[in-house]
């Protein structure tokens, strides 16, 4: 995720001009915000650039899913211990 973001930031870099930190009256102009700006950034920098940055979302939700079970599979096996103990004591 963190390598989708910086790819997103970078390509947005790239094709802003005009953009950026004024330093004779301290202004920050920005011409995108929001939704937009990440869109932006993540179909920007060409058709390889777009590739790798579908599969660092897909790889992303991967992870968020298998961590997902994981900790559904922990869960469902601490109750299963719990209900198979008939009121004893927990210990090794």
């Amino acid at each position: 995720m963190v390598a989708l973001a910086y790819d997103i930031r970078l390509n947005v870099m790239r094709d802003t001009v005009g953009e950026g930190f004024n330093p004779l009256t301290g202004e920050v102009s920005r011409k995108y915000s929001g939704i937009s700006y990440w869109v932006r950034g993540f179909l920007s920098g060409g058709l390889f650039q777009i590739a790798k940055n579908t599969w660092h979302l897909l790889y992303a939700l991967g992870a968020w899913v298998l961590a997902g079970l994981g900790m559904y599979a922990a869960v469902e096996g601490y109750v299963h211990l719990l209900a198979s103990m008939r009121g004893g004591r927990v210990g090794c």
